[in-house]
């Protein structure tokens, strides 16, 4: 699990002893202020995209490692996204649907978490970094209840017979 630690100034790995009741530090996989981590294991390597400065919702991180406790190395096109507040914050895990990847990003142009955008990642190299925007936006506030005001995380999974189930929150 890899929560985030916004308070810890880094990025930190844990580790279920009793799941999921009972969890541990297993490592620090970079350090500083990064908000919504996301991890995605792809070619053999261990990426991470991340929000740097968190506050600020702006900046889009991306690092890679051949390990999962590291040691990280900063992509040479990072930051990927500067001085952009409607597709810099991860918005959910990187979903990889067959040989695709899908990013997603809170759109915090207006508020912190008003809408979830959707972008394919078309090159994911050592080197290079590709993507193109899908649907705009695939989650939004609806006015009223749980998501009044926005919605800022997706997590989807298929099922073993093809349907969908996602995880979403929003913002009252």
């Amino acid at each position: 699990m890899m929560p985030e630690m916004l308070g810890a100034d880094a990025v930190c790995l844990y580790k279920a002893l009793d799941f999921p009741y009972n969890w541990t530090r297993f490592a620090e996989l970079l350090k500083g202020a990064h908000a919504d981590p996301s991890l995605l294991r792809f070619d053999d390597r261990w990426w991470l995209f991340t929000c740097s400065p968190p506050y600020q919702h702006d900046t889009l991180k991306l690092y890679y490692a051949d390990e999962l406790t590291g040691p990280w190395t900063e992509h040479p096109k990072s930051p990927l996204i500067q001085n952009d507040k409607s597709r810099a914050r991860p918005a959910g895990r990187i979903l990889k649907f067959g040989n695709r990847l899908f990013r997603f990003a809170q759109d915090c142009a207006l508020r912190y978490g008003s809408s979830v955008r959707a972008f394919e990642i078309t090159k994911l190299t050592e080197d290079n970094y590709a993507e193109v925007e899908l649907v705009i936006p695939i989650l939004k506030a609806s006015g009223n209840g749980w998501n009044a005001n926005g919605m800022h995380h997706i997590d989807a999974h298929q099922q073993a017979d093809g349907r969908w189930l996602a995880c979403v929150d929003g913002t009252q």
